[in-house]
């Protein structure tokens, strides 16, 4: 779990992006399988050291996003591994039928990278800010959903990824994000984990209000800090970190959800169809309970800088707390 005391004090961020590229560059090492193909964004995905080094494996297929979802279905049949990489504005979004069809249908083993998802893209604007991405993945039957949390858990989950053989969706971030995790922190497809928790979390004392904060990728760190603050105004509180999105570790939802007063799920994401709505549907049919969503409230997203856009569509710290300390909400 996270120190809280180092997570104040260090504050360092690495980029997720060159996390990605420096790992896939070093897998292809080990594995001849991997095909790497892009549409025309090579430098924005940190792989143009793949084209330059493994020419013969590397494909750039142009502004042709759907195309490549088609590319990329032939060569998984051919026994070798794709990963496909662009912004999610422009896949899964453009191609999202071809990725349905060619790929998720047939289960092939198809990593599909959605780099600059989110708000925090900033002042590139609503045209390549994905606030829909995890919606249209998480719906598609065999689909598997990762969003990091930081840079090296990126590193961890292209790693695990490539160990199974289905299609999966990766998203990440443009901006440098703070480092949540240490060196030493497995990741497993389809576990999610404890970022942090007060210490008397688990007594389950009646006099102190228990909270439960859910989320994934780099919005967990405006999470923490109200956490911080709330154990400040006599609340127990545990922040969960659930990085697979699809499939999701039901049972540390549950485990977590017994006992709490408030649930509160934190993305960077429209609250339609994120991680949210699927933490609903579970605990609608196991362990019925009210939840509070600190997402993007159906609407687009526009030109600024990253903190200014968590201020404005309310992805903040303080707009949490508000979330738990008003009752009435």
């Amino acid at each position: 779990m996270i120190e809280k005391e180092e997570f104040l004090k260090k504050r360092k961020k690495e980029s997720m992006r060159d996390a990605f590229g420096q790992t896939l560059f070093d897998l292809m090492k080990k594995d001849e399988r991997i095909v790497v193909l892009t549409a025309d964004l090579a430098p924005s995905l940190r792989i143009e050291k793949i084209r330059e080094e493994f020419p013969e494996r590397f494909i750039e297929v142009g502004v042709a996003e759907q195309n490549m979802a088609g590319v990329a279905a032939g060569l998984a049949m051919a026994g070798k591994i794709p990963f496909i990489c662009s912004f999610s504005c422009f896949s899964p979004s453009r191609n999202w039928e071809q990725i349905r069809t060619e790929i998720a249908y047939n289960n092939l083993p198809v990593k599909i990278i959605g780099s600059h998802s989110g708000l925090i893209t900033g002042k590139d604007g609503f045209s390549h800010q994905s606030l829909e991405d995890i919606a249209l993945m998480q719906v598609l039957p065999n689909m598997v959903v990762v969003s990091p949390l930081d840079a090296l858990e990126t590193k961890r989950a292209v790693e695990e990824i490539i160990k199974i053989e289905k299609p999966v969706y990766l998203r990440l971030v443009r901006p440098p994000v703070l480092v949540l995790s240490s060196e030493n922190d497995s990741f497993e497809i389809g576990k999610g984990k404890i970022l942090w928790q007060s210490e008397d979390f688990e007594k389950k004392e009646k006099k102190r209000k228990r909270v439960a904060i859910f989320g994934y990728g780099p919005l967990l760190s405006q999470g923490l800090l109200a956490a911080f603050d709330l154990v400040e105004r006599d609340f127990s509180c545990r922040v969960i970190s659930l990085s697979t999105i699809k499939p999701i570790d039901e049972e540390i939802v549950l485990e977590t959800a017994r006992g709490v007063c408030q649930i509160v799920v934190l993305e960077e994401h429209q609250k339609i169809g994120g991680l949210g709505a699927t933490i609903a549907q579970i605990l609608s049919e196991r362990l019925p309970l009210p939840i509070k969503f600190v997402a993007v409230e159906d609407k687009f997203g526009q030109s600024g800088e990253p903190e200014e856009l968590l201020s404005f569509y309310r992805l903040t710290k303080k707009d949490i707390l508000e979330k738990i300390l008003n009752d009435d909400d």
